[in-house]
């Protein structure tokens, strides 16, 4: 795999969810030869649970469309087991009304 830029994106699962602490992984992605894998870190919200997941792209754009593709798969698994509905946005909710900053880029 070519060097990319790493990026931290936010998500926030929104739904009758909730996790008792917090909950770091890595998760393999990619193809044999290419394998890489994402960190995806989960805390609690106040509206379900906040989720921060690292992609790998040349801008930040691309990097939160592949998270979202990629953790919205995530999503989709949990909410049919459980068997609730939950919304993904992305960002993590901001009661001050001002715009988080979603997309950060990890410097090495």
């Amino acid at each position: 795999m070519n060097q990319r830029t790493v990026w931290e994106i936010d998500f926030e699962m929104i739904g009758p969810i909730t996790i008792e602490r917090p909950v770091s992984f890595q998760q393999e992605k990619g193809f044999d030869m290419n394998q890489f894998y994402s960190d995806v870190r989960l805390s609690k919200s106040p509206y379900g649970i906040n989720a921060t997941i690292t992609a790998y792209a040349n801008n930040a754009e691309d990097a939160e469309r592949v998270a979202y593709v990629y953790f919205g798969r995530m999503r989709d698994v949990l909410s049919l087991n459980s068997n609730i509905p939950i919304q993904l946005n992305i960002g993590h909710g901001n009661p001050t009304g001002r715009k988080p900053n979603i997309r950060r880029r990890v410097v090495q």
